[in-house]
């Protein structure tokens, strides 16, 4: 789509609508690209650790867009 295209399909106040939207919860995207990428990030760096490292976590490698976002499920059960 150009740009042309994008300005008749789009009104102003909607792309401010996005941008707030996305300043709140992030890239607008797909979580499973986000975890997809920290999976290539974590199986890159495996074969280069140590024998006596600590164990690897992909939460390490997926980014948290959102700040007072719970770091995993477990978080997320002991909060309700």
């Amino acid at each position: 789509m150009t740009l042309r295209e994008l300005r008749k399909k789009i009104t102003a106040s909607e792309v401010t609508y996005w941008q707030a939207y996305e300043r709140e919860f992030g890239p607008i995207g797909q979580t499973r690209d986000d975890i997809l990428a920290g999976w290539i990030a974590m199986f890159s760096i495996l074969p280069h650790r140590g024998e006596d490292a600590p164990p690897v976590e992909l939460d390490n490698y997926v980014p948290r867009w959102r700040p007072d976002a719970p770091e995993s499920d477990e978080e997320t059960e002991e909060e309700g």
